[in-house]
């Protein structure tokens, strides 16, 4: 019992698998974390609203100058230079997000996951500026941002996917314990199922509760076959008393009928007769009954051997 108490309870089993779960994601939200800054601080990446602050910052330049030049916007901004006939001067804007800016649409495209805002400046020549931004975290290279998938997305789902990957491990592993203890107790009821009352005792889980219930069925094991060696026993002694009464019954019964046989060959009057044919028919019932006894105790002698 003082081994059964040193073992894990289950509820220390299940507070453990929480805790080394929720342990290794908030190690792993860390991990992703610092990656995502060490990007934005090496310029791979940029934040989630510089595209909205360099817009703002072309939008004031273009006010304050009145008429500016597409060389002189803010680095990384993302415009589309209209002529006062509408007709496209200058952009560096290509794709769906081109065509988006020209017909002043909110997505790139019907799948796109972010919503697209624009800021329209003219200017006094009558042209007009539109400068195009979304909330979201984008390659600084704009080539990048066009030949690598979506950065945001895949960094989001590489996030997703380390959770699940550590979700299943500490899963299987916590499970791959109960099911061992479980299989345990299966084979345990099983052995007591098939009267396996020998060989060595129930034992060997990890997990308190499941130790406890192995010595229970240890205990009961013990009982059962201290019961059946009782029964066992007694039906032996039956069997020895039935034995004993059968063998004593078969003198004198033969002894009863031969005397009888004898005496029924006499001349004797029709009351007599009747007697001594009753007592033949006795004597031979007690032989019969003798028989049968035998044959139970016979019977019951293989069925204890098989």
């Amino acid at each position: 019992m003082e081994t059964v108490k040193k073992r894990p309870s289950l509820r220390r089993v299940l507070a453990g698998y929480l805790v080394l779960t929720g342990g290794l994601c908030l190690l792993a939200a860390v991990l992703w974390w610092t990656g995502l800054s060490f990007l934005m601080r090496a310029g791979v990446i940029q934040p989630a609203n510089q595209m909205a602050e360099t817009a703002y910052q072309a939008k004031t330049a273009v006010e304050a100058a009145g008429t500016l030049p597409p060389d002189r916007l803010p680095a990384g901004c993302r415009y589309l230079l209209l002529g006062p006939e509408g007709q496209t001067l200058s952009t560096n804007l290509t794709g769906s997000r081109l065509e988006a800016a020209r017909e002043r649409r909110s997505k790139a495209g019907p799948f796109s996951p972010y919503r697209l805002r624009l800021l329209e400046v003219p200017q006094t020549d009558g042209s007009v500026y539109r400068f195009q931004y979304d909330y979201a975290v984008h390659y600084t290279d704009p080539a990048l941002d066009e030949a690598l998938p979506d950065f945001q997305i895949c960094w989001l789902l590489a996030g997703a996917g380390t959770v699940a990957l550590i979700v299943l491990f500490t899963t299987r592993r916590t499970g791959r314990l109960l099911r061992a203890d479980a299989a345990l107790l299966a084979a345990a009821a099983a052995r007591i199922a098939a009267r396996d009352l020998e060989g060595p005792p129930f034992g060997g889980a990890q997990v308190r509760e499941y130790e406890q219930a192995l010595a229970t069925m240890q205990e009961l094991r013990q009982e059962l076959a201290a019961s059946l060696a009782a029964q066992w026993e007694a039906d032996r002694r039956r069997d020895q008393l039935l034995t004993r009464l059968t063998h004593q019954l078969k003198t004198p019964l033969a002894a009863v009928l031969a005397s009888a046989e004898l005496l029924a060959e006499e001349d004797l009057t029709p009351a007599q007769q009747e007697k001594a044919q009753t007592i033949l028919r006795r004597a031979g019932e007690m032989q019969q009954t003798a028989a049968r006894l035998r044959a139970m105790t016979l019977g019951a002698r293989r069925k204890a051997r098989d």
